[in-house]
């Protein structure tokens, strides 16, 4: 009897950690279509398998929800000039500002959309949306596979940079003769200095962003301060 009840107990023990284990999300996307009223907040994720949780902010209202934002830039508080190694394990904080770690696991795992919502000191904001978004891994220089510009009130200025590798101060790997995260301040995928590029993680000295192809030069202030980089399942 005693044996009995032994089994019984591991039995339950074996089935509440097998439960644990099947509602490990890998993203926002898990989160919402487990429960379709979750709000916009700071939840943790498992991209890189259960011992691996990734703490980041789901947006849930925009444009349906769902995003899982990778990129953030609120008012400039976060250095965005760091080595590659501080971009390799993320850095700032999920609440404000930051650069999430393993983003590269997060995009292998699903097939998944990109979308870039820009703004201002005015409060105006514009934004931009891509058909699919993948990283490749550090072996290869985080190369950018970017799909198709599907629209956005932002117009389109970072179809450019695809298939660029990823560039910081320390590991230079765009095709410019100097050093774009250098001059720019921040690491991205960078091609050329100038060539359409947003720099997005720009800069310290001014605390500002650039997208530099809007559609409407009105739709936004000249001082584009605001930028949240999100991804989810398509």
């Amino acid at each position: 009897q005693k044996l009995t009840l032994l089994l019984g107990l591991l039995g339950l023990v074996a089935s509440v950690n097998s439960n644990l284990q099947s509602y490990l999300p890998l993203d926002c996307d898990d989160i919402y279509q487990n429960n379709n009223t979750s709000s916009s907040r700071v939840y943790t994720i498992y991209p890189g398998g259960p011992t691996m949780p990734l703490h980041v902010h789901c947006d849930m209202d925009t444009d349906g929800g769902r995003w899982t934002v990778f990129l953030r830039r609120l008012d400039g508080t976060e250095n965005f000039f760091r080595p590659w190694d501080h971009y390799k394990a993320g850095f700032g904080n999920v609440a404000g500002e930051y650069w999430l770690e393993n983003i590269f696991l997060l995009s292998m795992r699903k097939r998944n959309e990109l979308r870039v919502g820009i703004g201002d000191w005015e409060g105006e904001t514009a934004f931009a949306q891509y058909s699919s978004f993948l990283v490749d891994s550090e072996n290869t220089g985080y190369k950018l596979h970017l799909g198709r510009f599907t629209g956005g009130t932002a117009g389109d200025s970072l179809s450019t940079h695809n298939s660029m590798m990823f560039t910081t101060f320390d590991k230079d790997q765009d095709t410019w003769d100097k050093n774009c995260a250098q001059e720019h301040v921040g690491g991205f995928w960078y091609r050329l200095p100038n060539d359409q590029s947003h720099r997005l993680v720009r800069t310290l000295r001014d605390h500002q962003v650039e997208w530099l192809y809007l559609l409407s030069e009105d739709l936004l202030h000249e001082d584009q301060t605001g930028v949240q980089v999100l991804v989810h399942t398509v």
